[in-house]
């Protein structure tokens, strides 16, 4: 692998308070689906949702406030976001099939905007943060149902 291409993640990283609440939120994602398609435990599923949306907010705050922001953070935060939306869209599809479309523009989209990424980190070494409307966009889909 070329010397530009590797970034080096040192466990102070990967581990911060942030990025664990981060992991908290992926790790939650399967316990979502099963409660909702499988068991049918809807109030379940909530509880769950609201706790990753909680996580959700809690890594920003302490990331803010304590000054750990991380690249590795800018980066598994939304991939945390983006999976969450998307199982809570797959967990509705069967009851609403049209929603594929939105699964499917979701996917190119942020295929879409993951080489983009890549393309300006090459440039800059840098990696950007999420926006505020990235953050309501996952606001919305998690109250959709």
């Amino acid at each position: 692998m070329q010397e530009k291409y590797r970034v080096r993640l040192s466990p102070k990283q990967l581990l911060s308070i942030p990025n664990l609440l981060s992991y908290v939120r992926i790790l939650i994602i399967p316990m979502i689906i099963i409660s909702y398609l499988s068991l049918k435990k809807h109030v379940l599923s909530v509880i769950l949702i609201l706790l990753s949306g909680l996580t959700d907010v809690l890594d920003g705050i302490i990331a803010r406030k304590f000054n750990m922001i991380t690249d590795w953070g800018k980066f598994i935060d939304p991939v945390a976001d983006k999976l969450t939306q998307l199982a809570l869209l797959f967990c509705i599809a069967p009851q609403y099939p049209w929603i594929i479309i939105l699964i499917v523009s979701m996917l190119v989209k942020d295929f879409l905007l993951f080489v983009w990424g890549l393309k300006q980190f090459n440039q800059s070494q840098t990696v950007k943060s999420s926006r505020w409307y990235g953050k309501f966009c996952t606001v919305f889909v998690y109250s959709v149902r």
